[in-house]
């Protein structure tokens, strides 16, 4: 008769050992470690970003003076890091920035930017294209009015805001608004806008 040389029930491999998922997991960090700074995102990447989402809140604040046809400010406080917008509801044709003026505007609130990204114009040794202005926010005042037509009051105006990243100054975005109200995002790239 032969013998069985089977391997007998339960000592067969079956699974993983606890050893073996310890040394596949510890391998797995150590390849993430090594792998998330290089995935990080960029400086110059998050002061575009936030610069695009500026850009956003003054298309619809310009958005709001259009569809309600009524006066609308962004005001800029650089020296806090924040901005706000206000609708003129009472038609008076003057602000007071108040919290009924704030509220009247979608609800209203504070924009801060206190992280990363901040109001100013950081290592950007010029301004961009077509800004002869100076300071993070070159509208009189600190203060963008649009009409009730979404028109920047007063007519002709145009301006820029600038922000810029708190760790590496050299990347820095702007925003335009062009006398016509719309936008545009630059962004400031080894010593030249694009």
């Amino acid at each position: 008769m032969k013998a069985d040389r089977s391997t007998p029930r339960g000592l067969g491999r079956e699974g993983f050992t606890l050893i073996e998922m310890a040394v596949v997991l510890i391998l797995v960090s150590m390849g993430l470690a090594m792998a998330l700074p290089k995935m990080s995102t960029p400086p110059e990447k998050k002061a575009e970003w936030v610069a695009q989402q500026l850009e956003r809140d003054i298309e619809l604040a310009r958005t709001r003076a259009q569809s309600t046809r009524k006066r609308v400010r962004v005001a800029f406080d650089a020296s806090g890091q924040r901005y706000a917008s206000y609708l003129d509801d009472d038609r008076d044709g003057a602000f007071s920035e108040d919290a009924d003026e704030m509220a009247a505007f979608l609800g209203g609130r504070w924009t801060n930017l206190k992280g990363e990204v901040v109001l100013g114009r950081g290592k950007a040794t010029v301004g961009a294209p077509g800004d002869a202005g100076s300071g993070p926010v070159t509208f009189t005042g600190n203060k963008l009015n649009f009409s009730s037509r979404g028109i920047p009051m007063p007519l002709g105006t145009t301006g820029y805001v600038y922000v810029y990243h708190r760790t590496s100054a050299d990347a820095v975005a702007a925003i335009r608004v062009s006398p016509s109200g719309s936008t545009e995002v630059f962004v400031y790239s080894e010593g030249a806008w694009k």
